[in-house]
Formats: structure tokens, sequence, C-alpha cells
């Protein structure tokens, strides 16, 4: 089963650190991007290894009147959100951006893939919907970095968002990689190119092809399917007959419902702050942040596993009403992707 990530701490000042640490105190001064908005005026200064610079705006209004956002800036790194291979460099950064382009047309960046695309209201009210949910608004004005910290928080996250009254909410902080409203920030830009035709914010589609397979689903209480590849009879015979393309069949179904993604996707738990979420029973198919004082079904369970082809597995395993609902399109098509393949030794 794919290994869960951890969380990096922030190291200890040991010897070997402090070599980074002076490297880290470069990165800070030239922190700043050619396409960031103009921000509160506080300048990038060189800051010794561990030195928290406080140059906050004690003026800066915690309130905007307006809703319509003509100009937006962030720059986040997140662990457990990425592009293409997730080793690759790079893969977790992101810079998104809104700007009037060359030919003054409102367009979206992700500068880091090189992605653009006009802009338009739908995202606009999208990522104002992230600063007020997350009241993004209560740190304007703040400009607090810390230098020599891990890389993963310490390359400083600066955000902007210019309103069309000329009010300004902006703010330059540490990186907060387990943070949602970073998550949310990402998931709409993501989001939003993918449906007008760009998936480059995405990973790469998964291309392995299913090796085995097993699928036990329960509702009402009565058992629906219950189907394993591996299981034999008495004398060691698989019970099944398998088509010549049952694998690429059953490929395809896994494929179109983004298994992959959503497994991946829904590891982490913002409740909890840990990785827990799919011991919890959520693995991406139901609200992307759950209610987990949801109880277990006592009458409905879910208990899919499959291997791939390049050793990837895959366990799910749920009693979640949310998760279960949401997944139901998918469970029809395995149910009935199977009800035709009948068992050798004659057993229902």
């Amino acid at each position: 089963m794919k290994k869960p990530l951890t969380k990096n701490h922030i190291p200890e000042l040991t010897a070997i650190a402090i070599l980074s640490l002076v490297l880290a105190s470069s990165v800070l001064c030239a922190c700043t991007s050619s396409e960031t908005p103009e921000t509160s005026g506080a300048a990038h200064e060189p800051v010794e290894g561990g030195t928290i610079t406080d140059k906050a705006d004690p003026n800066a209004p915690k309130e905007i009147r307006s809703d319509s956002i003509v100009r937006f800036y962030t720059n986040i790194s997140l662990p457990n959100r990425w592009k293409g291979d997730r080793d690759e460099r790079g893969a977790h950064d992101f810079k998104f951006e809104v700007k009037q382009d060359d030919g003054n047309v409102l367009t979206a960046y992700e500068h880091v893939s090189g992605v653009s695309h006009p802009a338009d209201d739908e995202l606009m009210k999208s990522l104002q919907k992230v600063i007020k949910d997350h009241d993004l608004v209560s740190r304007n004005g703040r400009y607090r970095i810390t230098a020599g910290i891990d890389p993963e928080y310490g390359s400083p996250c600066e955000f902007t968002a210019i309103y069309d009254t000329g009010e300004k909410l902006t703010f330059t902080i540490d990186n907060e990689p387990y943070s949602e409203w970073e998550c949310d920030i990402y998931d709409v830009f993501a989001k939003w190119f993918s449906d007008n035709g760009i998936d480059s914010l995405y990973p790469d589609k998964y291309t392995a092809t299913a090796t085995r397979f097993r699928i036990t689903v329960i509702e009402d209480g009565e058992e629906v399917c219950d189907f394993s590849t591996a299981l034999k009879d008495q004398d060691g015979e698989y019970v099944y007959t398998l088509p010549d393309d049952y694998y690429a069949g059953l490929t395809a179904i896994l494929s179109k419902y983004d298994l992959t993604l959503k497994y991946d996707y829904s590891r982490f738990n913002y409740s909890s702050g840990v990785y827990d979420n799919h011991e919890n029973g959520y693995f991406g198919f139901g609200e992307a942040k759950p209610d987990y004082s949801e109880s277990d079904s006592e009458n409905d369970y879910v208990d899919i596993y499959v291997e791939y082809d390049d050793g990837d597995r895959f366990s799910i395993e749920t009693k979640k009403k949310s998760e279960i609902a949401a997944m139901q399109p998918m469970l029809d098509e395995l149910i009935g992707y199977h009800s035709g393949i009948h068992r050798t030794d004659g057993k229902s």
C-alpha cells in the first residue's frame, strides 16, 4: 500500500544545518517574485539563520468592504498536493496569479508550470470564498518570516488580493504546508484550469493496470457483491474464469472515477492534523472536509482492494454513509461488471 507522507519538523540548528541556514537566508533576500503584486512595502533584507523578521503593518484594515477581486497572487508549497511526479523538484510548489496580461485581459497564471487562461467571475468568486471561509483578512498587514527553517516551511508565503475599491489584503508568512486555506487555493485553481481543459496542475494520469481485485459491498444489511480474483477452492484452483479483457475493463472503471487521485489527496485529516483519513473511513469520494462526528453505519459496508502491475496497492474499507453514497456510481459499475462472472465451483 502506498506509504503515507509524514510531516517534516523544524530541525534543530546543528552544525550541518548551519550551512543550509546561510543558503536559506539568501533565498529569503530574493524571495519576492517579479510577478508579485506590490505588497505592504516591507523590504526583504538579509537576516541571520533562525532569526524572525517581523515587520507587520498595525494599521492594515481587518475589514474589506468589497467582494470583487481584480488582482491576486500567492505562492505556496503543499506536501499533499503535487503536479507530475511527486518526487520531481518543484512538484509541490505553486505560484498562482491573476492579473491583466499585455492585452489588458484578466488572466490566471500558475507560473511554476507555465499555464495560463483568461480568468472569469467563477474563479474570482471562488478565491473570495476561500478568503472569507478562512478569515484571511484577519492576517492583513502581517509580515513575519523565519530564516533557516525547513524549506517546506521556510519559503515565505506571500499573499495579495486587490479589490475593485482599491482595498488590499496582503501578508507574508512562513509557508503553512498543512493548512486548509492553502489546499483550498490550490483546489480552486486546479479544478478551474481543468474545467477549462488544462490538467497541468494535477498529477500525471495513472496508467498502471490492475492485476488483482477484491470487492465486498453490503447495502441495508444485505450482501450485494462479494468477489475476489484471488479466491480458490479447496483444491487450490481459482474459482473464477476471468475474460481475457477482464483487467483492462476493470482498470478502465477505476480510472474513470480517478481512484488514485482521490485516494492520495484524501490522506490528510485537517481536523486531527495527521494522516489518518483512511483510518477514519474517508477516501476522497465524499466531502473534501468530512464531518468527523459521523458514526459508522451498522448496515452498509464497502471493502475494495486493488493491486497494480507497478506494485502499487489500494485498500478501501469504510462504513461511512457519506463516503459510500458518493462512491455509489463507481460501485454500481463495479457490481454490474462482476455480475456476469460466475464461479466455477457452482457456488453463488
